[in-house]
C-alpha cells in the first residue's frame, strides 16, 4: 500500500482509495531516476521462458501493457528540469484537486497494469509442482497410499484404546473389519503403483524422467512398502493382544476363581472379600434314586447297541472300500481296451479310405471308350485260344 504522500512522485492520494498489490514498500528517501525503468523480463524472474523477444510466450506482457505502464508513470512521474521536493508536491496537490477524476483514472489504469502483470510474470513453482503432481498417476496413487496409511494407524489406535478400556465390543469389531478392508485396499494399490512405475521406466524418454528421478520413486516404493508392512505388524499385535486377554481371562488363578465351599471353608473369608457366605446356599449333589440307576443303565444298554451298529456299519464301508476298489482297477483295464479298440477302429477306418481314394481314382483313369476296347481285346483273344486249341486238338490229339 503507498503512503499518504511522496515528494515529486505522486499527489497526495487518500489511503484507502487504492491498494496495489504485491508492491514493495517505497522509501522516499532514497534517490529516483527522472525515467520510468524497464520491466522485468521473464527470465530475471525464473520463469520458462528464456530470451525470446519476438515471441510472445506465458507470463510476458504484450506491447500495449508497457505502453499504458510508460504513459501512466509518464503522465504521474515530473519532468527531468522541474524542481524537486516541495514546489513539486504543491503543484501536484493543485493540480490532484483541480483535476481528481483525471488523477484516480491514471491510478486506476495503473492498478490494472500491475495485476496483468503479476498475473502473467510472476510465475509460483510451488503450483506448477503441485498442477504436475496431480497429474502424474504414480503422485495420485502415492497420494492415496498414504492417506489410507494414516487412516489405518488411527484405527488401530482407537481400536486399542477401546480394547483397553471397554473391551471387545460391537465398535471395537467395526474397526477391525476397517483395519481388514484397509489392508486389502493398500495391498491392491501397492500392486497398482508398482505397475505404473514399471510403466513409466519403460516410456521415461516419452516422459521425459530422469534417472534420479526413477531413483527416487523407486526408494519411495520400497519405504512405502515397509511403512505397509509396519501397519500390518501393528494391527496382527492388537489381534494377538486381544486373543492374549481373553485367554488370561479364561486361565485367571487366585481367590477370585475359588468356588463358594473353598471360601465357605476358609476361615478369613470376612476380613478378605467381605461377609461369611451362606452354607445352605452352596450347591450340594444330587443323589441318584433307583429309578435314575434304571434310566443310567438302559442308557448304557442302548449306548452299548449303538456302539454294535456302529462297529457294523463300520465293516460294511470297509467292504464297500475294498469294492469300490476292485472295480477302480477294472475300470481302468477296461479304459485301456476301449483304448486300444479305439485305436485300431482308426486305422481300419484310415484303411478303408485309402482304398476308397484308390477305387475312385482307378474309376476315375477308366473312360468308356477304354473299357470297350479292353473287352474286345479280350475277346479277340479268347478267340485266338479257342482257335489254337482246335487246330492242335485236330491235328495231333484227334490223329493220334
Amino acid at each position: 500500500m503507498l503512503p499518504s504522500s511522496l515528494p515529486g512522485l505522486l499527489p497526495p492520494v487518500p489511503q484507502d482509495e487504492f491498494q496495489l498489490p504485491s508492491l514493495r514498500s517505497l522509501d522516499p528517501q532514497r534517490k529516483r531516476k527522472a525515467n520510468a525503468p524497464r520491466l522485468p523480463t521473464l527470465g530475471s524472474l525464473g520463469g520458462r521462458g528464456g530470451k525470446r523477444k519476438s515471441k510472445t510466450s506465458r507470463g510476458l506482457v504484450g506491447g500495449s501493457g508497457i505502453g499504458d505502464l510508460s504513459s501512466g508513470l509518464s503522465r504521474l512521474l515530473p519532468p527531468e528540469g522541474s524542481p524537486p521536493g516541495g514546489a513539486a508536491a504543491a503543484a501536484g496537490g493543485k493540480k490532484a484537486v483541480a483535476q481528481p477524476a483525471s488523477t484516480k483514472g491514471i491510478l486506476e489504469e495503473l492498478l490494472q497494469v500491475v495485476k496483468t502483470i503479476e498475473e502473467e510474470c510472476l510465475l509460483d513453482p510451488e503450483k506448477e509442482d503441485t498442477a504436475d503432481a496431480e497429474q502424474d498417476p504414480f503422485c495420485k496413487c502415492k497420494g492415496a497410499i498414504l492417506h489410507v496409511i494414516e487412516e489405518t494407524r488411527d484405527l488401530i489406535e482407537q481400536r486399542r484404546i477401546i480394547l483397553e478400556t471397554k473391551g471387545t465390543t460391537y465398535e471395537s469389531i467395526a474397526k477391525r473389519s476397517a483395519i481388514s478392508d484397509n489392508m486389502a485396499y493398500l495391498k491392491s494399490k501397492f500392486n497398482e503403483l508398482g505397475e505404473i512405475y514399471a510403466l513409466q521406466y519403460k516410456q521415461r524418454k516419452a516422459l521425459n524422467l530422469s534417472e534420479e528421478e526413477l531413483e527416487s520413486r523407486h526408494q519411495q516404493i520400497n519405504c512405502i512398502l515397509k511403512e505397509i508392512e509396519l501397519v500390518h505388524r501393528q494391527s496382527k499385535r492388537g489381534s494377538a493382544g486381544e486373543r492374549a486377554a481373553l485367554s488370561s481371562v479364561g486361565s485367571l488363578q487366585g481367590p477370585s476363581v475359588m468356588t463358594l465351599t473353598e471360601l465357605a471353608s476358609r476361615g478369613s473369608v470376612k476380613e478378605d472379600y467381605g461377609s461369611h457366605p451362606d452354607v445352605s446356599l452352596v450347591p450340594q449333589p444330587e443323589v441318584l434314586t433307583e429309578e435314575d440307576k434304571i434310566v443310567l443303565e438302559r442308557w448304557k444298554e442302548r449306548d452299548k447297541q449303538f456302539d454294535k451298529q456302529i462297529a457294523q456299519i463300520g465293516d460294511a464301508i470297509d467292504r464297500i472300500a475294498e469294492v469300490a476298489v476292485t472295480i477302480g482297477a477294472q475300470a481302468e483295464m477296461q479304459s485301456h481296451l476301449v483304448e486300444d479298440l479305439t485305436h485300431q477302429t482308426n486305422e481300419a477306418a484310415a484303411e478303408l479310405q485309402y482304398l476308397d481314394s484308390r477305387l475312385r481314382k482307378f474309376l476315375k483313369e477308366q473312360s468308356p471308350s477304354n473299357f470297350c476296347c479292353k473287352l474286345i481285346l479280350l475277346l479277340i483273344v479268347m478267340l485266338l485260344i479257342c482257335f489254337v486249341f482246335s487246330t492242335v486238338y485236330a491235328r495231333y490229339i484227334k490223329k493220334a
